[in-house]
């Protein structure tokens, strides 16, 4: 992303936000740095977690103990990565 842009990002979401009533669509968080390959940052790890959670939680599978399991095993995996 342009620098420029990135400046600008927080208070051009909060301004369309509004228009939209979004609320709280910007709010603070923390960054890991990967070696070269980037950054991530701490919402986006538990955004990751919840969907691999809620995939287990489908309608099809809600009575399913084991795939219940395997998506909380797979969200604890996901956390070592």
């Amino acid at each position: 992303m342009a620098p420029e842009i990135r400046a600008n990002l927080t208070e051009r979401l909060e301004e369309y936000a509004a228009n939209y009533e979004l609320g709280d669509i910007v709010y603070p968080s923390f960054t890991k740095s990967l070696d070269s390959q980037g950054a991530i940052s701490a919402s986006d790890i538990v955004y990751g977690c919840n969907a691999l959670l809620q995939r287990g939680a489908g309608w099809e599978n809600a009575n399913d103990e084991a795939s219940r399991d395997a998506s909380w095993f797979d969200a604890f995996d996901a956390l070592d990565k």
